[in-house]
């Protein structure tokens, strides 16, 4: 998570490792109460053509948690808090797509193949 009231705890570090050696394509979280889509990671938060991709979907009603100071380096990835949002996720044989979906219409929309 980037937000504020939850930062990176390294302690599920072995948990993303597993689910990086056996190819996940796709995690879902949503604890923290931001939008926001990663691009590829390793279990290091690199950006890797293997990694996983993850979506945080904590925006769905109560509050919005503040965005922490967000690492650059992970080019493509992103986030937002200032409107409630709803991930629609479709799995399809060999793919998925996705969005994000406001009151106020998608943000974030894309469609990407699985490894």
């Amino acid at each position: 998570s980037t937000s504020t009231e939850h930062p990176t705890n390294t302690a599920v570090r072995p948990f993303w490792k597993a689910l990086y050696d056996y190819r996940a394509d796709v995690v879902v979280t949503g604890h923290g109460h931001i939008s926001a889509v990663w691009e590829k990671l390793d279990p290091y938060g690199t950006r890797s053509t293997r990694g996983i991709k993850a979506f945080e979907a904590g925006a769905g009603g109560r509050s919005h948690h503040t965005l922490a100071p967000f690492d650059d380096r992970i080019e493509g990835t992103k986030r937002f808090n200032d409107a409630f949002a709803v991930l629609r996720l479709e799995l399809h044989p060999g793919s998925y797509s996705y969005r994000f979906v406001t009151p106020a219409g998608d943000r974030f929309a894309d469609s990407r193949p699985c490894v």
